[in-house]
């Protein structure tokens, strides 16, 4: 997920699975966020910067990343015989004009009308259900309003 708080620049939320197989104890993860360049490469890895987390902890909030800029988040555990294989994925944080709008419902609710939106505009709708366990899986869709044509369009049929 990649969303932005008002008072932070770009923020990524990085999470992953258990590794399918150990090679001894598991001590932790690290957490790389690299910038990608126009052409694909990533800038000098080893300047990178790396996070580390707890055995336990399968989830990080990467903060103050630059606005509409792609980033690689490598993801790799650890054990006491050494480091695991790593995984990565390319993220584009979103531009710094983009809105992020929060509405929790109650728990009988499964309906929610969203209000306002701008014509002709694409919006990502994230939807996840939370218990005292915890938040589960997100689900999301991209929708594209109606262009102003159209909805003059609609109200007439």
């Amino acid at each position: 997920m990649n969303a932005r708080s008002p008072d932070e620049n770009a923020v990524v939320f990085v999470r992953w699975d258990r590794p399918r197989s150990y090679n001894g104890r598991l001590i932790g993860y690290t957490v790389e966020s690299c910038a990608v360049n126009p052409d694909g490469t990533m800038e000098q890895r080893g300047a990178c910067p790396i996070r580390q987390t707890k055995p336990n902890e399968r989830f990080l909030k990467i903060t103050n990343l630059e606005n509409d800029r792609r980033y690689r988040f490598i993801v790799y555990g650890s054990t006491n015989a050494g480091r695991g294989d790593p995984n990565s994925k390319d993220i584009v944080t979103l531009p710094e004009s983009m809105k992020l709008f929060r509405k929790q419902t109650k728990p009988n609710e499964r309906f929610l009308k969203i209000t306002n939106l701008e014509s002709d505009r694409r919006y990502r709708f994230i939807v996840y259900g939370s218990t005292n366990a915890g938040r589960g899986d997100p689900n999301s869709k991209d929708i594209v309003t109606l262009p102003e044509s159209m909805k003059l369009f609609r109200k007439s049929l």
